[in-house]
């Protein structure tokens, strides 16, 4: 969204005031949404993520739809300064999905 801020507008924000979501929108850009659940899930069958695959997926999703949002508003200063701040917090955010490591 950073590097194609316009293009990321169009397709998150509406820019368009008289265009409305329809039911069939919705299903189509959640269709997109699928190939990050399926990641997560794989993770998740493989013993690396605790959790729901589409509840995980969707709090990756929107982390990153809100950082990129404010990027994109000029709220987190730089360009790299806004990717550091996404860096971190998916870190953390990875951390807290982590499976709990065997005790040996």
């Amino acid at each position: 969204g950073m590097e194609s801020p316009q293009l990321y507008r169009v397709m998150f924000d509406c820019p368009i005031p008289e265009f409305e979501i329809d039911d069939e929108d919705v299903a189509f850009s959640l269709g997109t949404l699928q190939v990050l659940i399926d990641a997560v899930q794989r993770c998740v069958d493989e013993g690396h993520f605790v959790g729901d695959a589409r509840d995980l997926a969707l709090e990756l999703w929107s982390m990153n739809h809100g950082v990129t949002s404010l990027a994109i508003a000029g709220m987190l200063g730089s360009a790299d300064a806004a990717r550091e701040r996404l860096a971190h917090l998916s870190a953390a955010v990875f951390r807290g999905m982590l499976a709990p490591s065997p005790i040996s």
